[in-house]
């Protein structure tokens, strides 16, 4: 699912519980203890939280065209949802005052939180599904699990990618290889993705979560191999930087004009000077 319907669902939430509680407060002359309105507001900043971080970031072209389509039930609910929030929010925040139960507030500011990322999320969700669309290209085939270069067959371009080891980022994760929009496989640190394209104009990106490298295009020529390194891109003592301000150039795509060398085997045995 995506951030915004979940955000959303918060931001209507917390408003509502806290009318709720204000109403039954004022019935039984009582008030909201801090504690109780503490743990209301953590408990819902690490829902939050967890959409943020959690969602699912990477989702085919087709699921992004039916989570943006206007018609759908995922796009038309969560801006039902933000609609309602505002003078469901609004109310709670002036009970909230006239009756001076001041625990809900940290409770109704993580709900304004919610609301803001959700319009956010909502807005890039929309771009990153207008990019999809214009870079995928539906009628363009391709072989896939492949092991090597010559199990490509005749009419067909390999497109080559390895990625090396030894790095120190990104070495418990496997990149997502994108070409032409449509996901092909996954490459994992020391290993090499072969992908049979026919001949012409084709794209290919990376794709980790949220971050992805730029779209590198390439001309596949029939009798030639297109080889490519993944790697992360950048410095690496500027990463925790980059996933923040440039999450779309965090990784990397670069020509490899030769094969790489492969990876030395550990021996075994009695070790001879």
């Amino acid at each position: 699912m995506k951030a915004s319907p979940q955000l959303a669902n918060f931001a209507l939430i917390g408003p509502v519980l806290s009318v709720a509680i204000l109403l039954s407060t004022v019935g039984f002359g009582g008030s909201v203890p801090f504690f109780a309105g503490f743990t209301l507001a953590l408990v819902l900043f690490l829902a939050v939280l967890g959409a943020v971080a959690c969602a699912h970031w990477e989702m085919t072209v087709p699921e992004q065209t039916r989570w943006a389509s206007p018609n759908a039930v995922f796009s038309i609910m969560p801006l039902v949802l933000l609609v309602m929030a505002v003078p469901a929010l609004l109310l709670a925040a002036v009970l909230t005052v006239v009756l001076r139960q001041w625990a809900l507030l940290p409770f109704l500011l993580v709900s304004c939180v919610a609301l803001v990322l959700a319009f956010v999320h909502r807005r890039r969700e929309r771009l990153d599904v207008r990019a999809a669309v214009a870079e995928h290209r539906p009628a363009v085939p391709k072989i896939v699990g492949l092991s090597a270069p010559e199990q490509v067959p005749p009419g067909w371009v390999p497109l080559v990618l390895y990625r090396p080891s030894g790095l120190l980022r990104d070495t418990a994760v496997d990149y997502r290889v994108h070409v032409d929009g449509d996901r092909v496989g996954t490459i994992a640190p020391g290993a090499t993705l072969v992908v049979g394209v026919p001949p012409g104009p084709h794209r290919v990106r990376l794709h980790y979560g949220r971050y992805t490298s730029p779209a590198v295009p390439f001309t596949a020529d029939a009798g030639e191999q297109v080889r490519l390194w993944a790697r992360p891109g950048g410095e690496p003592q500027r990463a925790a930087i980059d996933q923040w301000t440039r999450p779309s150039e965090y990784l990397g795509l670069t020509p490899a004009p030769t094969a790489p060398a492969p990876e030395p085997e550990p021996r075994s045995g009695r070790w001879r000077p």
